[in-house]
């Protein structure tokens, strides 16, 4: 062999070594995303088959503008040995869990309300002891963790949590959503992992969505939960419509204005959201609402008032129209693959085509990376449109969800006077690192407007709706194909009108009032303002005044009388939460202990909240047999797939969202250079 041909051996094994090093790298980078598996082990590390059977089933309340809701969950241990179990599930992110009750048999034990990490301590305490006890934390507003210690062998224990939540109000309907899966959410590798958001899923291309799949083809490794509801609706009013979007109802006209909803097949597959409309009768459209009460503890006595205003439509009507900057972000990572992603592709066509000549327009596309249609905004010109229709087309999902990298490409803090300019951000939302991101958009948010698109059928609607807020925009949530048009028609009306800015709350003596949430997000053609008051000493009316397009816009509004209760004061507590949380690091707000007031604020109202927890002991004697059969592993119930998801099995090693697509090409690539290198040396070994 002369020395040049060693020489190029040489070359190609050092090359291949170096490949070799990448693939390890980045094998070490992706090891954060492989582990976290919902996988059952005993202390030994054995993996062991599930012990736990869960049952769910919701009774609601509504009355007025609030549903109550008594969440039920049953844990059956199937196991010959006494095990923990552990449950990841999602409330609506505007509830106010305010209530927790452990059965085991004929005994009920009612919870209490703790700081967070004293909860835990006595939690762990009981666990260890033997004694049966049942924490419920917050992981975010609309997911929580259920924790039951030492379910004996064959024994059953249940609880029931109980929460409340503001009806939404939108287009003369009215509407609630109950979230029935966790969908798996990414998350980025600046943020610490957290098993409990991952729900057990990988992302494969080619696995049929789950409605499409029947009960005998079912694959054998996923969970199926089911949940049955019952729901009392008292409208006060006659409806014209009631329907359920995704599942099929039966109603029963009780009295006038009085409902009974349950589920036609009476329970359903807990693998997509609940959602619930109905609407008055022409002639009944709703177009303000006030509801009091007092709040009475201790010898305090404070009044509380819930206020839900329509403005008329001519509010926001202007003959003058400014030319617009519509920027279209489309979320393209692996969640969104399948349904959701053809949802999104409809959308954007309709938004397309409703784009004015005076128009400029860009589409972004985002996963793990961030690319553009164009490098800026272009003219809404026949030319630009088929481009960019064509750009729609060829969209394809795969990757992560980078989503802070696409705020940081749409969102530069401009100040803009001479034009309007639109974001349109359509995502399902699966991200586990919200906060960061909220704190981003009302730092670079400028003079842009944010609108929000939830896609598919359990998006993260905290995270979308808490976007909106901050970014002065609206929400819409998009759920299935048949509801494109309607929901993109809306959306794209508001996008045309001015919004009411400024909004604020005084008494009948112009002083400030202690409302929430604050500040009051900009109101858009067809929704309502819906804000929860602590009402001032003697107060009699609330002045609703904010700038609309024809000058100051201004709603008196009168008291009603008050009556005692403690639903509306917990409304306004969550609302309160809600808003220091979100804007706990802006620069107002960065010198107060946001988590000392909202400790406070939770354990005064006795609702759940980042910084407490509900915690439940069986204070009885623990017999011998309960010792023997103290619990030695937790068992974590695993949630469904999402309707429509093509996600694979926790037993399938598949490229996870983040892409670890690379590790393989760096593979491919050395073993192509490491064969040609040994086909080289073979033919001068030769010569």
């Amino acid at each position: 062999m002369t020395l040049a041909k060693a020489l190029s051996f040489t070359i190609l094994c050092k090359t291949s070594l170096f490949l070799l090093t990448l693939i390890l790298t980045q094998s070490a980078n992706a090891s954060d995303f492989e582990q976290p598996r919902l996988e059952l082990n005993d202390l030994n590390g054995k993996k062991v088959n599930s012990a736990i059977l869960l049952s769910s089933h919701a009774n609601m309340k509504i009355s007025g503008l609030i549903n109550q809701v008594d969440v039920i969950q049953t844990f059956k241990n199937e196991h010959y040995e006494g095990v923990n179990a552990r449950y990841v599930f999602p409330l609506p992110d505007e509830s106010a869990v305010y209530k927790l009750e452990m059965k085991i048999g004929e005994r009920t034990i009612l919870g209490e309300i703790k700081e967070k990490q004293t909860a835990k301590k006595i939690y762990k305490q009981a666990q260890k002891q033997g004694k049966k006890a049942s924490l419920i934390t917050q992981k975010r507003a609309n997911v929580f963790v259920s924790q039951i210690a030492n379910i004996s062998p064959g024994e059953q224990i249940t609880i029931k949590i109980s929460y409340q939540q503001v009806l939404s109000y939108k287009n003369n309907e009215f509407f609630l959503r109950f979230p029935l899966v966790v969908a798996p959410r990414y998350q980025a590798k600046t943020m610490q992992f957290d098993s409990d958001l991952t729900s057990g899923w990988l992302f494969q291309e080619n696995l049929k969505p789950i409605a499409d799949i029947t009960s005998d083809n079912l694959l054998n490794n996923e969970p199926i939960n089911k949940i049955s509801l019952n729901i009392a609706l008292d409208a006060g009013f006659v409806l014209a419509d009631i329907k359920s979007p995704y599942h099929q109802i039966d109603v029963e006209n009780q009295d006038i204005g009085k409902y009974k909803i349950t589920l036609a097949a009476h329970k359903t597959l807990a693998n997509r959201d609940f959602i619930l409309r109905w609407q008055p009768e022409q002639g009944n459209e709703i177009q303000a609402a006030i509801f009091t009460e007092q709040f009475k503890k201790g010898d305090n006595i404070d009044k509380y008032a819930l206020v839900m205003l329509m403005p008329p439509a001519s509010e926001f009507q202007s003959q003058k129209k400014l030319p617009r900057e519509l920027i279209f972000v489309v979320d393209t990572s692996g969640s969104m693959h399948g349904r959701s992603m053809e949802q999104a592709k409809q959308a954007l066509f309709l938004a397309l085509a409703d784009l004015r000549p005076e128009d400029s327009f860009n589409i972004v596309e985002f996963n793990s990376n961030v690319s553009a249609l164009s490098e800026h905004a272009i003219p809404a010109t026949d030319f630009n449109l088929r481009h960019a229709k064509k750009y729609v087309y060829n969209l394809d999902a795969d990757g992560g969800t980078e989503i802070a990298k696409a705020f940081k490409r749409v969102l530069q803090g401009e100040t803009q006077t001479n034009y309007l300019r639109q974001v349109i951000f359509m995502t399902d939302g699966s991200i586990g690192n919200e906060q960061q991101v909220f704190e981003q958009i009302n730092n670079t948010l400028g003079t842009n407007r944010l609108f929000t698109v939830g896609i598919g059928s359990a998006p993260n609607t905290h995270f979308m709706r808490r976007a909106a807020d901050i970014g002065r925009g609206s929400f819409t949530f998009i759920g299935s194909n048949t509801e494109i048009r309607h929901k993109m028609q809306l959306l794209l009306k508001q996008l045309k009108n001015p919004a009411l800015k400024g909004l604020r709350l005084e008494d009948d003596s112009a002083q400030t009032m202690d409302f929430w949430p604050r500040p009051i997000p900009d109101l858009y053609f067809s929704e309502p303002l819906m804000v929860a008051v602590k009402l001032n000493q003697d107060q009699k009316e609330i002045n609703v005044i904010g700038q609309s397009v024809n000058g100051e816009f201004k709603v008196k509004l009168t008291t009603t009388k008050m009556k005692e209760g403690d639903s509306i004061s917990r409304v306004w507590a969550r609302q309160k939460i809600k808003s220091l949380l979100l804007y706990k690091n802006s620069h107002e707000k960065r010198d107060q202990n946001t988590q000392q007031q909202v400790l406070d604020l939770a354990l005064k109202h006795h609702i759940l909240s980042p910084y407490t927890a509900f915690i439940a002991i069986d204070s009885g004697p623990i017999s011998e047999k309960e010792i023997a059969n103290k619990a030695k592993e937790t068992y974590k119930v695993e949630g469904m797939r999402p309707a429509g998801w093509t996600m694979a099995s926790k037993n399938i090693t598949l490229p996870q969202t983040d892409g670890q697509s690379r590790i393989k090409i760096l593979f491919g690539l050395m073993v192509i250079l490491l064969f040609g290198a040994y086909f080289k040396y073979q033919v001068h070994e030769k010569k």
